[in-house]
């Protein structure tokens, strides 16, 4: 009777039987679970075009465009991003992969810098990007990129059977492109972006793929509980500020509520000539003077 209970208790766990390997099959090495493959989501998301003359038209950059200021200006912003992104000293950091892009106040260009940056990162050979429109209330990222969709980050939170793949829409011709919807409206948004669902997700955004960037649009900081949760879990903010109209004050109180992200990295926003920093007084001009013809796009 013992050794007949101590050969059951083997072919339950597993464990190999004097004469071989017990039904369970072979012993658990010890490794890590495999990382789910790539496609897994990109199988279950939808594809959509990018109207890249529309969106050029509208101060966008894209593949097609021709050389500009604007466009030199994201790559500026770009690179220590994702030189911090995937630097290997990161200490005890985490999630460095995941930007948060944010502002003081509504209107100050937070989605204009957090989409052209990822345009920017999509046209990069060994990185992808993942475009997440985290403003519920004013969800402006796919309008903005001419998308279309009903499901999205708030429908992902709040019910547990769904994946990112089912909500997220690729990029069919920029393939290392792709965008989380803000999704549903909803009035418990700010408890949902507090659960543990929420920073789950973003874990799990960030160690999926390693040459991923993960770019959040949020609401303005002083408008909004969501940023000051999500700056918890981003391992980097960029923070964006209007010439001459953001005051210090606003400033400072925004950078307050993220001040728990490691890194956080301030973008001037619509500046002219007259700052003496001729880069961005041709960046400012040329976002000023497309961006009267496609309002609202122009605003966060």
């Amino acid at each position: 009777m013992i050794e007949r209970a101590a050969r059951r208790l083997r072919e339950t766990a597993g464990a190999p039987s004097p004469g071989g390997l017990g039904p369970a099959g072979p012993v658990a090495t010890g490794r890590q679970p495999r990382e789910p493959a790539r496609g897994d989501w990109a199988g279950r998301s939808v594809r959509q075009d990018l109207d890249f003359g529309a969106l050029e038209r509208g101060g966008f950059i894209t593949p097609d465009s021709e050389y500009s200021p604007l466009a030199e200006q994201f790559r500026i912003i770009k690179r220590p991003v994702l030189i911090e992104a995937f630097k290997r000293d990161h200490g005890t950091a985490t999630n460095r992969n995941v930007v948060m892009v944010t502002s003081a106040r509504p209107g100050e260009g937070k989605t204009f810098v957090a989409c052209n940056l990822a345009l920017s990162i999509a046209q990069e050979r060994d990185y992808s990007v993942l475009l997440v429109d985290a403003d519920v209330r004013h969800p402006s990222v796919v309008p903005t990129l001419g998308l279309h969709a009903t499901r999205g980050l708030t429908d992902l939170l709040a019910d547990p059977a769904l994946d990112p793949g089912d909500v997220m829409i690729r990029a069919a011709n920029l393939s290392n492109l792709a965008v989380i919807p803000a999704g549903s409206r909803s009035t418990s948004a700010p408890e949902l972006f507090a659960s543990h669902g929420m920073a789950r997700l973003l874990d799990d955004l960030a160690r999926r793929y390693p040459d991923r960037i993960t770019i959040i649009d949020t609401p303005p900081a002083l408008a909004s509980s969501e940023p000051s949760v999500i700056s918890l879990h981003a391992g980097q903010a960029l923070f964006v500020v209007e010439a001459d109209q953001t005051n210090t004050r606003a400033i400072r109180s925004a950078l307050a509520l993220i001040s728990r992200c490691p890194s956080i990295s301030l973008v001037l926003n619509k500046a002219r000539g007259s700052l003496g920093a001729e880069e961005f007084g041709q960046y400012g001009y040329a976002y000023a003077a497309r961006g009267e013809t496609i309002s609202p796009r122009k605003e966060a």
